[in-house]
């Protein structure tokens, strides 16, 4: 009987000591826990300094300035707020990164894009812009806008007034490539595919083989368009040439099914490699 107490006062003892250095263990964890800590950046602001979304407002088209329509959204370029007064879906407000109202030139839109894109992709960022919006509500004329002729492609001082964002982007890149005092070397290469339903469509190749097939696969070296083609550009008539080819064709097969004309949706991969085994891709 005296052994057995003995084990039993040990056990207790026992347990008595480990219930008080899991207490300590615990107050320990209290006290780092309570240590002050650099808060953690919201994540919507995380998000914006990624994404920024713009709004661009068209100016009337023929019809609507012959009927006399009333213009119901309001936005200006020195404002983010975009207003709508609509006396059938009533009064809404938004706020965007940046407004473009519809006496904002191509000049003043594609001066804002191209900064940011060229000055990312020469830092190895992958980009994507986005264009979205209604029929015939100008996402072309902003994308594309005027190409220059294959006479005056090659002379950025030389593009129009009416030249959309991505020519002005593909001058600017080429710009800033040449300045650059880098021993690294630059190669660039392009792609324009369509997409309609679930295929993806070629445009710089007009006669695809039946059994053709093009994939787009993501990796740390941007957006990839397996089986399609790659145009490599040494200057900025090449940039130019793709997209007058690629237009060229999309507008015969937009002819041959225009009954299906909203399905249909364009992707230009412009691609920028360096001699040093870097890239990034502008979609």
């Amino acid at each position: 009987r005296r052994r057995d107490n003995e084990r039993e006062l040990e056990l207790e003892k026992a347990r008595e000591d480990i219930f008080h250095l899991k207490l300590r263990q615990r107050e320990d964890m209290t006290v780092e826990n309570r240590l002050p800590t650099k808060p953690a950046e919201p994540k919507a602001k995380q998000i914006s300094e990624v994404i920024k979304v713009c709004f661009r407002l068209r100016p009337k088209n023929k019809l609507e300035s012959y009927r006399r329509s009333t213009m119901c959204i309001d936005a200006s370029e020195n404002s983010p707020n975009v207003r709508i007064d609509s006396s059938l879906y009533g009064t809404h407000n938004f706020c965007f990164d940046k407004v473009f109202g519809e006496d904002s030139s191509q000049r003043t839109v594609s001066d804002f894009f191209t900064e940011q894109f060229t000055s990312k992709l020469l830092n190895w960022v992958n980009c994507a812009l986005i264009l979205a919006g209604a029929k015939s509500s100008g996402k072309s004329h902003s994308l594309f806008g005027e190409i220059p002729s294959a006479s005056k492609a090659n002379e950025c001082s030389l593009l129009t007034t009416d030249a959309g964002i991505l020519p002005n982007i593909a001058c600017g890149l080429f710009r800033k490539m040449r300045a650059s005092n880098s021993t690294v070397s630059y190669t660039v290469k392009c792609s324009f595919v369509m997409l309609h339903l679930e295929r993806i469509i070629d445009l710089l190749r007009p006669q695809p083989s039946e059994t053709e097939t093009i994939f787009a696969s993501y990796s740390s070296g941007g957006l990839k368009l397996d089986g399609a083609t790659e145009s490599y550009c040494s200057e900025e008539e090449d940039v130019m040439d793709v997209i007058r080819r690629g237009k060229s064709f999309q507008s015969i097969l937009s002819d041959a099914v225009s009954a299906e004309n909203d399905l249909f949706h364009t992707c230009f991969l412009l691609k920028v490699e360096s001699s040093v085994g870097k890239c990034a891709t502008l979609l």
